[in-house]
């Protein structure tokens, strides 16, 4: 993938509801609260927004490291939200969704912390 379609996408991660988009990861925040689905949309577009300031400035790549240490102050962000513990599931499965998206791993190193690695599918 491209910078600039990787830029596209996360200007459009930005503009849409993650509740909306993305409820069939875990269909039981349909019931959350409108302040809990605002505070993990705050986070999340931070995140994006934090990732497409590494992206803009330069016409190369930004390391693995800094789009690591993005996606790691995020995390800690939500774990750090007072809402319930499905909307962290939730916040956090979108962040390794968008870990993927743009092609940072951050499967490695991460077990051992609260929000270690979910792998995504049917199991």
């Amino acid at each position: 993938m491209t910078r600039e379609e990787t830029i596209a996408k996360l200007e459009k991660f930005r503009l849409v509801d993650k509740y909306t988009a993305f409820m069939e990861l875990q269909p039981a925040v349909i019931f959350s609260t409108y302040d809990h689905r605002e505070i993990i949309n705050d986070i999340l577009n931070a995140c994006s927004r934090d990732l497409l300031q590494l992206y803009r400035p330069t016409e190369l790549k930004p390391k693995k490291s800094l789009m690591k240490k993005a996606f790691v102050s995020c995390m800690t962000e939500i774990t750090k939200a007072s809402v319930s513990t499905e909307d962290k599931e939730f916040a956090y499965d979108i962040c390794w969704r968008l870990a993927e998206m743009i092609g940072a791993d951050m499967r490695r190193n991460t077990g051992n912390r609260k929000w270690g690695y979910k792998k995504g599918g049917s199991n």
